[in-house]
């Protein structure tokens, strides 16, 4: 398994250990790693320090669970002592009980009261409880805590309770004594312990809840649905009385149990009533559901009851036995409603707002602006401004045109329509009639959609046919451009004008060597803007052209930093358009015109591309160390004083990846003694060396990048060309240049470590599907399709005027050696493998 660790609070790293391994195991590993002894070092994991005799599995510790190691030598361990003897009131440390793992807490006795008959008792951990599990277990299975991840999941999943130090934000925080309710989670400040870290004095914990379902990073957390709780006692649902886990308890008095099913369905019924409470304190609430006793005085059978309630309404009356004091404070549990529901909810209750203060809501169709005239004002203008209102003018009683004298008819404002509500009978309850009756009322009321079997509502109003014309035209377009995107001719065209505009653009490079001696650094900016003219066009293929998605995987902290620095990129060699999709990196942040490579001598003499690379200073070396280095140190201090932010990319590896270089990359790294990588091979370090220390003082970190295709894609330019779209996952570390050693040798060994932990992340994405890191997509930017279509605008108009005038002259020779021309381009592209690699 991988355990990822942040040493003394630095960017973490990943640690292969098994399973049953223990603490003091995996202080050993990082031990060696760091270079500290293993017992300066102490492991912090929610909220406590881990022994050493414990295990991995003990401790709950799943795959991808990030741990914090701090060294604490003896002096700082012995004022740390010190603190921690104060903080918990002079009581000595063996007298006091060690926290509780935040990993084994369950807080779902806290939601009850002490005297009460409905699942207070049954949740009695006294009776027939279902035991969780004990210290020795390994990983729960049982869910203590659910939470509502809006970020990754959009939905209800199990959730995961973590504490940090309120000072400095770390994870090295240790508990004076373990949260026992919810408001020792949910209410700040309320318990204290020690943080670890050096130089910090925080004493206050500060709980947070992360999504359970998929690795996140310290800095992502989600909201905790407290009144959301396994159902360990198989209690049933007060609608439906069907069994089901995760269930909301609501806080009335007998506490009563709702699935999460018949919860949505209640609070789109109450929705759709507008039966939601507005609340000064709480806002736009909902309490429990009522309960209502049917007293029948005529009924003796089910077909007497059906005739009297027709015939005789009088003789039936409706109890309220409602749940006072049981409104939902946490108002992120109406997240379960879905997005489009929630974002109703929202609306409604704005609405409800403005009318608790007295306002009212214009009755214009597509408008409702909220307005709050004076108490006494009947005539109310609808006074547009600011992108709201219609400058409509109505009645204030009737809500119709204004007019003098009184109203025909009053309308009942939105929040007071008749009361409907979502009553639950107790026979209903037994026999699970909602349930029945929403599942016949949807059969009855939809139909399936023919693509996704979705049911959706019988309508054949004008407005849907019109959306499915419109459907329909837009899917023929993307069928016509579907079928361009694989045409020849369109790829001989995108051929042409990439040759011809970078030939253009190579001569008018030639043309800035005038202003070398004269002015450098204009030189170089100009040289940055030509650079992107050529290179933005193949990164516009993968963009608009295939359409390939690239979502970024990295730490929030760092994304702001990306195109605001120089920096060194680490890019893995595994396919043939890796390079591109570093071009698109670059693309995204604003740095592709001065981006960097350090690349083959032959590739100087290719024209475009090759000539492009001389012109911005490329880095070329031959591959035989001792006749390059001279050359690439020059070139690379060159680079001190250049005057635009860069991104200094380099394949580490040399070449691309293939089954037969791999085996030889290992049979030389078994016979040097070094670790055996699984998707990489070895790195070669002594230009990644040598570029730190020249660009040392000049980068300000080194981006650690590895790429991979989802569906075990394997992209080539054949196929970006063809339009094929592909999804492509970049996991990014920022590590900061002073985290990288001066020292040659000790460079070596730093980044062979990194490789690594590089086949590390690539063996968890293989079993996945993800990368430890927050997702994102970086917005594309317009520029690489305008330069595109300025240089198509430019160039193809000659073209056809040039095609049209052939055929006009007539000549069966001119016309005979165009189409040999074509038919040779065609063989080419179709036949040849295509291979632009830096």
């Amino acid at each position: 398994m991988i355990v990822f660790v942040r040493f003394n609070s630095s960017h973490g790293f990943p640690v292969e250990v098994g399973s049953d391994s223990s603490i003091l195991q995996l202080k050993e590993a990082v031990a060696q790693r760091q270079g500290v002894p293993a017992d300066q070092l102490r492991v912090i994991f929610a909220g406590r320090e881990l022994s050493n005799d414990l295990t991995l599995q003990n401790c709950d510790l799943a795959q991808q669970s990030i741990v914090h190691i701090v060294e604490s030598p003896q002096k700082n361990s012995q004022d740390k002592e010190k603190t921690e003897y104060s903080c918990v009131g002079g009581v000595p440390k063996a007298l006091k009980r060690e926290p509780e793992s935040l990993t084994r807490i369950d807080l779902s006795t806290s939601i009850l009261p002490s005297v009460s008959a409905g699942l207070a008792v049954i949740l009695d951990p006294g009776k027939n409880s279902v035991s969780l599990p004990s210290e020795k277990s390994g990983a729960a299975s049982y869910n203590s805590f659910y939470v509502f991840c809006k970020n990754f999941c959009q939905a209800v999943k199990p959730g995961k309770l973590r504490v940090r130090c309120s000072v400095c934000k770390q994870g090295t925080l240790t508990l004076a004594r373990g949260p026992s309710c919810w408001d020792d989670v949910l209410i700040p400040n309320r318990i204290g312990g020690v943080c670890q870290s050096q130089g910090c004095n925080g004493n206050v914990a500060e709980f947070y809840f992360k999504c359970g379902a998929h690795p996140t990073t310290d800095s992502e957390t989600s909201v905790a649905l407290n009144l959301v709780t396994t159902n360990s006692r198989c209690i049933t649902c007060i609608t439906c009385t069907d069994i089901r886990s995760p269930v909301l308890v609501f806080q009335c008095v007998h506490r009563h149990v709702i699935c999460l099913d018949c919860f949505h369905l209640y609070c789109v019924t109450m929705l759709n009533d507008r039966q939601f409470i507005h609340d000064p304190e709480l806002g736009y609430s909902l309490s429990c559901v009522e309960i209502f006793t049917w007293l029948w005085f005529l009924a003796d059978t089910a077909s007497l009851v059906h005739s009297l309630f027709q015939h005789f309404p009088s003789s039936v009356t409706a109890v309220q036995a409602g749940c006072p004091d049981s409104l939902i404070k946490e108002l992120h549990h109406f997240r379960i409603l879905g997005e489009e529901q929630y974002n109703r909810y929202q609306h409604y209750g704005a609405e409800e707002c403005v009318l608790q203060m007295g306002g009212v809501l214009c009755p214009t169709p597509g408008c409702g602006a909220g307005l709050l005239p004076e108490p006494d004002l009947r005539r109310i203008v609808c006074e547009p401004g600011n992108g709201i209102g219609c400058g409509s003018v109505f009645c204030r009683e009737c809500k119709e045109e204004f007019h003098e004298g009184e109203c025909n008819s009053l309308l009942s404002p939105p929040g007071a329509m008749a009361q409907k509500g979502y009553v639950v009978d107790e026979h209903a309850a037994m026999q699970a009639r909602w349930e029945e009756a929403s599942r016949e009322t949807i059969k009855k009321t939809t139909k399936p959609c023919p693509n996704c079997n979705i049911p959706v509502e019988k309508n054949g109003c004008l407005l849907n046919f019109v959306s499915e014309g419109i459907l329909l035209l837009s899917q023929q377009i993307m069928d016509i451009v579907g079928f361009l995107k694989s045409q020849f001719i369109c790829h001989l065209l995108i051929c042409y004008i990439f040759i011809v505009s970078g030939l253009i653009i190579n001569f008018m490079q030639l043309f800035t060597l005038i202003l070398w001696p004269i002015n450098k650094q204009l030189f170089r900016k100009i040289n940055c803007r030509l650079a992107y003219c050529i290179s933005s066009q193949m990164v516009m293929l993968l963009e608009w052209w295939s359409g390939t998605d690239c979502t970024l995987y990295t730490d929030p902290e760092s994304y702001h930093k990306y195109g605001k620095e120089n920096a060194i990129v680490i890019l893995n060699h595994n396919f043939e358009i890796d390079f591109l999709c570093g071009w698109n990196f670059c693309e995204r942040f604003g740095v592709l015109g001065s981006s960097k490579v350090l690349a083959k001598k032959e590739l100087s003499y290719m024209p475009i591309i090759g000539w492009m690379w001389y012109f911005l200073e490329i880095v070329f070396c031959k591959r035989k160390w001792e006749e390059d280095r001279k050359t690439v140190v020059q070139k690379l201090l060159n680079l001190r004083d250049y005057p635009e932010d860069f991104w200094f990319l380099i394949h580490c590896e040399g070449t691309r990846f293939t089954e037969q270089k791999h085996q030889i990359s290992m049979k030389v790294a078994e016979a040097k003694g070094l670790p055996k990588l699984k998707y990489h091979l070895l790195p070669r370090t002594k230009g990644f060396a040598v570029t730190v220390q020249c660009l040392r003082n000049v980068v300000s970190a080194v981006y650690d990048s590895t790429l991979n295709f989802r569906n075990n894609e394997n992209p080539t330019l054949l196929g970006v060309l063809n339009g094929k779209k592909y999804h492509a996952d970049l996991y990014v570390r920022r590590i900061p240049l002073e985290d990288v050693p001066e020292d040659e040798q000790e460079c070596s060994i730093w980044l062979h470590k990194l490789y690594q932990e590089k086949d590390a992340f690539q063996e968890e994405y293989y079993r996945t599907g993800t990368y430890p890191a927050v997702p994102t997509i970086p917005p594309r930017r317009p520029w690489t399709l305008l330069n595109w279509l300025f240089w198509a605008l430019l160039l193809l108009y000659p073209l056809f005027q040039l095609l049209i005038n052939m055929i006009n002259s007539g000549s069966s020779l001119t016309l005979a050696s165009f189409a040999f021309v074509i038919i040779i381009a065609h063989l080419l592209l179709q036949n040849q493998e295509i291979y632009c690699s830096p």
